[in-house]
């Protein structure tokens, strides 16, 4: 399962607000620290769009959908870290994946 957590509003070209949804896994995933080495939890997160009002986006921050966070493999691109400058370089990201119907 994953929570809503909170929306955001993009411009989309000609104007328009788009409404993405974050979502959170209600797992938590071991990672090691860069900076000391040691081992935290945190959950994975992703944004969907979604193809709702403001007003419903609101509505939804909490509620829970059924599906998993799952880290995905793609073309490697970079990340200029805002605080130190570092470029960092991915080979993913996280998606969502609902969970399927089983019974159809």
């Amino acid at each position: 399962m994953v929570t809503v957590s909170d929306f955001e509003l993009r411009e989309a070209p000609g104007g328009k607000k788009r409404v993405f949804l974050k979502v959170i896994s209600d797992d938590l995933v071991p990672q090691r620290s860069r900076v000391s080495g040691k081992i935290y939890l945190k959950p994975l997160s992703t944004k969907l769009f979604a193809a709702i009002e403001q007003e419903q986006a609101e509505i939804l921050v909490g509620s829970k959908l059924k599906g998993n966070i799952e880290k995905v493999s793609v073309d490697p691109y970079e990340v200029v870290d805002p605080i130190s400058g570092e470029i960092q370089f991915f080979n993913y990201r996280y998606e969502y994946v609902p969970e399927t119907d089983q019974t159809n």
